[in-house]
């Protein structure tokens, strides 16, 4: 089931950001391709499920690459892991 988040959180040197969704858990991604994303970004797309995914951004209708590492976890979780 397509999910829709919100990008809270980018680490441009890891890869890797936090998608909030919105029951307020985060799904936390590699971003694999060279589109970039930015904190607010609206994606949607399967964002409970792990491994190889492909999230649309609502605004610009780009495609964006992922690899879903762990879903359902806090912010606070999310953060401590792209440290």
């Amino acid at each position: 089931m397509s999910q829709r988040g919100i990008v809270s959180i980018v680490n441009e040197k890891s890869g890797m950001a936090a998608i909030q969704l919105d029951d307020g858990s985060c799904t936390l991604v590699d971003l694999l391709g060279t589109e970039p994303v930015g904190v607010n970004d609206a994606l949607e797309g399967e964002l409970e499920v792990l491994g190889e995914e492909t999230l649309l951004d609502k605004r610009s209708g780009r495609s964006i690459p992922v690899f879903i590492r762990a879903y359902q976890i806090s912010l606070e979780a999310a953060r401590d892991e792209m440290s």
